[in-house]
């Protein structure tokens, strides 16, 4: 049973309390999730170095390592000390490397020059706060300009559909799961290529009905679009929507079925 942080309303289900927590008190959902979940403390990189990682929706949470650094735990070769010397000393007999190192000797902790070329190669947090600043002290200036919506260079007039949002949102927690359960094999005809997950009872379209009834009409608004996405996947996970999976053509012959019943 979960709690709300801000009143004294209780909800077994974490995506009620989300559209609670965001009407009533405005709250993001990462911020209920941080509240609510982890008690506060908001998880760090696994490898250790102390970097915030990135919150993926209330189905995923945070990710455990900030992009790159999961093969500084993973990666045995790469962190091997004496495998390392190994493949310097061989690259060097065969004559691949030259015998003076690129750096001659001097590392980030010997040589400042080479510490602000660590630091900006890898763009550590001091330098992500940096270039953070800098770029909001652009926009204030009037040098950038943020542009979005119809005035972004990219814009393709509104065609990030909310169904294609909505179901690249319900691939993971949905759509994989029934594929895997079923062994990637079409109920009706066997065939293992073009698989699809049917829904057999309550219609995708009903869901997404639903979802903006309850969260509102995004209009063009990508981050509204998104979501009701969240909603929906959770929606899928939650009420263990029924789904079977067909390949292409057996899912277009089930809805012309059902259309002319």
């Amino acid at each position: 049973m979960f709690t709300c942080p801000q009143c004294d309303y209780q909800n077994s289900k974490l995506n009620s309390m989300r559209i609670h927590a965001a009407k009533k008190h405005g709250m993001s959902s990462e911020d209920l999730y941080l509240k609510i979940v982890l008690n506060g403390q908001r998880p760090l990189c696994k490898c250790g170095c102390g970097s915030e990682t990135r919150f993926r929706g209330l189905t995923v949470g945070y990710v455990d390592y900030v992009p790159g650094h999961q093969a500084r735990v993973k990666n045995n070769w790469g962190h091997n000390p004496k495998a390392q010397a190994n493949s310097l000393r061989k690259r060097r007999e065969e004559g691949l490397w030259s015998k003076v190192p690129w750096n001659k000797g001097k590392t980030k902790e010997n040589d400042p020059s080479y510490a602000l070329i660590v630091e900006k190669a890898y763009l550590s947090r001091g330098e992500r706060k940096r270039r953070s600043k800098n770029m909001k002290q652009q926009w204030k200036d009037g040098n950038l300009q943020i542009l979005s919506g119809k005035n972004h260079s990219q814009w393709k007039g509104g065609t990030s559909r909310l169904s294609a949002i909505c179901r690249s949102h319900i691939y993971k927690v949905w759509t994989y799961p029934k594929l895997k359960e079923a062994g990637f094999t079409c109920r009706n005809c066997q065939s293992t290529s073009d698989l699809t997950v049917h829904h057999d009872q309550k219609r995708f379209a009903e869901i997404l009905q639903e979802a903006v009834a309850v969260m509102g009409d995004p209009g063009e608004n990508f981050e509204r679009k998104t979501e009701i996405a969240e909603w929906v996947a959770d929606y899928h996970q939650n009420e263990q929507v029924s789904g079977v999976v067909l390949c292409v053509e057996c899912h277009r012959k089930e809805h012309a079925a059902d259309q002319s019943r």
